[in-house]
Order: C-alpha cells, then structure tokens, then sequence
C-alpha cells in the first residue's frame, strides 16, 4: 500500500488536505492502469469496499423460504396472532469492488468523498485534485468505476476539465453502476415528503425527535441535484452537447429489480391453533407462511420502484448518450457493490481500457 495526499481550495478558499490510499495489496500488473472508486450518494469508502459492513443491505434473496404450512405441535392453550416475522438472511461472504479489483492486478484508489451528502460542488474540486495527484505520482492512466452518484460526479468532472487535453488523455475510460444519468424521481418524492414531515412536526410536536430525525434524512442538499428536472443534470446535457476534446468509453450499467428483502411473516392458522380439538393436549398449533415485498406489493410511488427500476433509478434513465456500452440486469441498487453478475461483465470491459 502507499500513502500519499492531495491538497485542494474549496469555493470558499479554504484549503483542505485528502490523505489516499493506494491499495495494490496483490501483486500488481504494472500494464494495467490505476482503478479510482467513486462510491455514491451519503456513501464511504466502504461501500467499495466491504459491502457486508456499509451500506449492509446485502440480503441474500435466493435463500430458501419456509414450507408454506409447518405443524409446530400439541399445546395445551390457544394461540394467535404472528409466530415470526424476520428478513432473509444476510450474505456471509460478499466482495467489494476494491478487493475484486485487486484480485485481478489492479492498484485501486478507493477515497471517503468531501460532502457525501451534499451539492456536488466541493467532491468534484476535491476529486480533480485527487486525479492530479495520483497521475503526477504514479505517471499512470486510470479508470473510473463509480456507483450511484459517483457517476454524475465523474461527469461534472470531465466537464470542469474540457480545456486540459493533456489530462484527459489520462483517463482510459469509465464504468458507472446505477448512475441516475437522467435524474431519480426518487428525489421528486422526498421533495414531497418534505412539505408532509413539517406538517406533522407541527401537528404532533411530542414526536418531535421523530420528525427531526426523518426531515435530517430527507433534507440532504445533494437530493435536490438528482431530479430529472434539476438545473444541475440540465446543465450537464448543456455541457455535453459539445464533445470533449479527448473521447473517453464510459460504460454504464442499470438494474431492473426493485426488490430489496423478503419480510418472512409465519402467522398461525386460528381453526386449529386457538380451536380446541378432541385431543389432549387441545390445541393444534399449526402456522402459514408468508412473504411481503415492501415495494413491489405496496409502494409503488415512482418509475424507480416498480419493475424496470432499481429501488433509486430506472434502467432507463441509467442510460448516457454517447456511452460505450449498456447492460442491464435484474438487480437492485444495492446489488451493484457486490454482484457475481455484474462483476463478470465489467472486468471484460476493464480489460478493454488502457
């Protein structure tokens, strides 16, 4: 591993210091160029990194579910009501991105950005710097991967960089995973919920903290530069009109599975579990099985929730003009930091991008 740093003024100018970390902990394929992990919105060096410990939402979907009716014996009272309710089970072993990459013989750069959760404006100094310093220390091209939001920031990127030939010529390409390229309405309905938490905040004010904690969540300001309609995305397409000097392969991919967990309910049957029967003891206790996806089955409020989205973006609007390659799979967005699948298609890719 090798440390270095990057130094870099905000708008603000105040001067600030990124420490990096370069991990190249198997052997290296000194042809290969220098991966940089762009993680996504409210995100850390983690979810690149070791999904089982950030974002944490990696269930494993294919586990199998409980028989639909199980006898669980004589009892000698009734019962009724839930027996269970629980979540699928999470994955034991999951791989991030960065050990992936370093399996293959790529040094990666995998960073905590500046404002995680805000406007794109300090993360895309910051990251200009970052890219700066690791070419002039290490005299190598890179390569982009980047989820989620990490996406748009690489893109703001290379706009902020369109006079500086010589840099782009750096940059080999780029892959983005579920990178809301068109925008989220996702972003739309926070902007709603919004308006509906401070009305409850003033209708019931001893859930006070409740509300607090909810309007933190929903008020990040880098929301707002998510939707479809924001005048960040508009003037990106503005910007990209007019082509970069240097032609740089962006790859992208999308999801189309809004499933996120099973919710396990085994609830017992009331005819033979709270009915005595000619037994002793009396009660049969017997429970059905059941499962509830949250999204599919109830909350269907946006594109992004629905089949044919990701849970945050539709594989639509995942979509860039212009890009290299798409490919969509039945994921969801979470599944994009770990998936056997989507792996299998992007190290390809990376092979292809010197």
């Amino acid at each position: 591993m090798t440390t270095f740093s990057a130094s870099w003024s905000d708008p603000n100018g105040g001067v600030h210091t990124t420490n990096l970390l370069l991990t190249d902990t198997q052997p290296v394929n000194p042809s290969l160029p220098i991966v940089i992990l762009l993680h996504g919105a409210a995100g850390n060096v983690f979810h690149m990194m070791s999904p089982a410990v950030s974002p944490g939402l990696n269930f494993d979907l294919t586990s199998p579910l409980p028989a639909p009716i199980i006898d669980r014996g004589w009892h000698g009272y009734p019962n009724a009501g839930y027996w269970s309710i629980g979540l699928d089970p999470l994955k034991s072993q999951t791989i991030g991105w960065e050990h992936r990459l370093n399996q293959q013989g790529y040094a990666t750069l995998n960073y905590g950005q500046v404002d995680p959760s805000g406007l794109l404006t300090r993360p895309v100094i910051e990251l200009d710097a970052i890219v700066r310093a690791t070419i002039g220390r290490f005299g190598k091209r890179v390569v982009f991967i980047c989820h989620s939001r990490g996406g748009l920031l690489l893109r703001v990127f290379l706009q902020r960089n369109r006079g500086d030939p010589t840099l782009l010529s750096k940059i080999a390409g780029a892959v983005t995973l579920h990178t809301p390229h068109q925008g989220s309405q996702v972003a739309d309905v926070v902007a709603v919920m919004r308006v509906g938490v401070q009305n409850l905040r003033a209708t019931f004010p001893l859930l006070f903290p409740l509300w607090d904690w909810l309007n933190g969540m929903i008020n990040q300001p880098g929301i707002t530069e998510l939707s479809p309609s924001s005048q960040s995305l508009a003037r990106l397409r503005d910007q990209e009109a007019v082509p970069l000097p240097v032609q740089i392969p962006i790859h992208t991919f999308g999801g189309t599975s809004p499933h996120l967990v099973n919710v396990r309910l085994s609830h017992f049957q009331p005819l033979f579990s709270a009915v005595p029967q000619w037994h002793l003891p009396p009660f049969h206790w017997t429970t059905d099985q059941g499962v509830f996806r949250v999204f599919e089955d109830t909350l269907r409020i946006c594109p992004e929730v629905a089949p044919g989205g990701d849970l945050l973006v539709t594989d639509s609007r995942s979509h860039l003009p212009g890009e290299a390659s798409h490919h969509t799979n039945p994921i969801n967005h979470a599944e994009a930091l770990w998936d056997d699948r989507i792996a299998a298609q992007v190290l390809p890719i990376l092979s292809t991008l010197h």
